[in-house]
């Protein structure tokens, strides 16, 4: 007898990559094949989660989240910077 089940994984939002976990470390997968896929939702962010990717409102492997917090970083830089400019050098500034 045939009988369907349903499994669930988690796909980065950024790359697109499924998450192929193990216990010895996190790896993305390249396709469904190689990816870990459990019986719930639940237990596939679960997972997730154990394998240090970032699941909130949009899913991202641990690599694809490392260079998405490069970039707030080096964005909230450059705008402290602005704003220290603008304070010591206000003509700079004016219109």
């Amino acid at each position: 007898m045939l009988i369907t089940k349903t499994f669930y994984s988690v796909k980065c939002d950024k790359c697109g990559k499924i998450l192929d976990y193990n216990p010895e470390g996190d790896y993305c997968g390249d396709n469904d094949a190689g990816g870990d896929f459990e019986v719930d939702e639940c237990a596939a962010y679960a997972v997730a989660e154990f394998a240090d990717w970032h699941c909130e409102e949009n899913d991202y492997c641990r690599e694809c989240w490392e260079k998405i917090e490069e970039e707030m970083m080096e964005e909230e830089s450059n705008q402290q910077m602005l704003e220290e400019m603008k304070r010591f050098q206000p003509e700079l500034f004016e219109s």
